[in-house]
């Protein structure tokens, strides 16, 4: 964001169950979460906008853009699948379990191994610990983490990706494995 706002507005939200949003009962998923941004969007009066989302979000903003293409100017997908099979389905699956039988410190201590790389734990210790304690103390419930991973799980738009017509920027790192 910092990158952007001197050219752009820019609007960050949480999405349903993280931050002070609300997590109404049901199953979480990504088609579900994208109907929440196009809602928000929508009540901003926002007409188009260049959509960005990282991991997680970047499923949600291709369900975005292929239910409302519309509102879409450009798409960045950063981390980001269509389908999860082979080694990230059973990472997901791997931090469901974990997420079942550790506290939320614990788990992280694990996760971080797939979101940090192995330099930047040598290079910056200490900028790795006051990360990690920015995640734990910002978290959402167990329960809704594991949700994220279920949504994660089942997020599925390999077969509409064609549909997906706004100029796209799709980026991974080499340590990327969906």
């Amino acid at each position: 964001i910092k990158a952007y706002q001197s050219d752009f507005e820019c609007i960050a939200f949480d999405n349903r169950g993280t931050g002070k949003t609300d997590a109404p009962e049901g199953l979480l998923t990504t088609r579900l979460m994208a109907e929440d941004a196009t809602g928000l969007l929508d009540a901003l009066g926002v007409e188009r906008a260049h959509v960005s989302g990282l991991s997680l979000g970047s499923c949600i903003a291709q369900e975005l853009t292929l239910r409302r293409p519309d509102l879409v100017q450009t798409l960045q997908l950063h981390g980001t699948w269509a389908r999860v099979h082979g080694y990230a389905a059973r990472k997901f699956r791997a931090q469901i379990r974990l997420l079942e039988e550790l506290d939320l410190r614990s788990f992280y201590e694990i996760n971080v191994l797939w979101f940090m790389t192995p330099q930047f734990m040598v290079r910056y210790p200490d900028q790795l610990a006051h990360q990690l304690d920015s995640i734990v103390a910002a978290a959402p419930s167990t329960e809704l983490l594991k949700q994220q991973y279920v949504a994660d799980l089942n997020h599925n738009t390999l077969d509409r990706l064609h549909e997906i017509l706004v100029p796209t920027l799709v980026t991974v790192g080499s340590f990327d494995l969906a």
